[in-house]
């Protein structure tokens, strides 16, 4: 198994479902398309109806195709979705048609979010506000999700990186020019106030730390009781 196999997987709910759709996303997918799609590959980023048939040229199912070609897409990647009616049969034959093909392979869970992120499109906290999002229940869980997944995070993070930079820069002007009388003094209080202000926004950050687990994951509660009481 190559980790630059083109890969495939069922996107959406399990079936039965009126439409399935059906991702991959890896540098074969121009020939696949034109293998199995009669309409071969279609424009980027506009849905095509076309046929989609077997190896032997047998009708899998009509329906609509999407590609996306990379480095524009989620993965980086090329990516192609297929979306079909949503029957175990048409599903079935579809991904077992598709990993037929040399190179290509079911993706392991989360494998396109790697990708995503091993391609610079998300960083850490998106690829994990990813998996937040799906598992979401509540509005709560949902919020929070979102705001890892849109780089909420990543921007508190990176006025962090800022902050300590331009710290740095402060000390270094007294470090540089220790002969300066006034030096030391135009430097001290600056650097104190802006590493005061930065401890206490991280220490804030790390006491919701627990807050946002407990949304993430909920509560476990246990009712005990006598059975049939109430």
């Amino acid at each position: 198994m190559s980790e630059r196999d083109t890969i495939c997987a069922l996107a959406s709910g399990q079936p039965p479902a009126a439409i399935c759709i059906i991702r991959l996303s890896g540098d074969r997918i121009w020939k696949l398309a034109g293998a199995l799609l009669d309409c071969g590959l279609p424009e980027p980023r506009h849905a095509t109806l076309t046929k989609f048939r077997d190896e032997d040229g047998n009708l899998i199912d009509e329906g609509l195709v999407v590609f996306m070609p990379g480095p524009h897409s989620y993965t980086g990647e090329d990516t192609l979705e297929l979306y079909l009616h949503g029957g175990p049969a048409v599903i079935t034959h579809a991904i077992s048609t598709l990993t037929s093909e040399p190179g290509v392979r079911l993706a392991e869970p989360g494998e396109f979010t790697r990708r995503a992120f091993e391609a610079g499109k998300i960083d850490l906290t998106e690829a994990e506000g990813v998996a937040d999002i799906i598992e979401a229940e509540t509005n709560a869980q949902k919020a929070q999700a979102l705001r890892q997944l849109t780089g909420g995070l990543t921007e508190q993070y990176d006025q962090w990186r800022a902050d300590l930079t331009g710290i740095l820069a402060l000390i270094e002007v007294v470090v540089d020019f220790p002969d300066e009388e006034d030096a030391p003094e135009e430097t001290t209080a600056p650097v104190i106030r802006k590493l005061t202000r930065l401890i206490h926004e991280i220490e804030e950050a790390l006491g919701d730390r627990g807050i946002g687990e407990k949304i993430r994951d909920g509560f476990r509660i246990a009712i005990i009781g006598a059975p049939n009481a109430g």
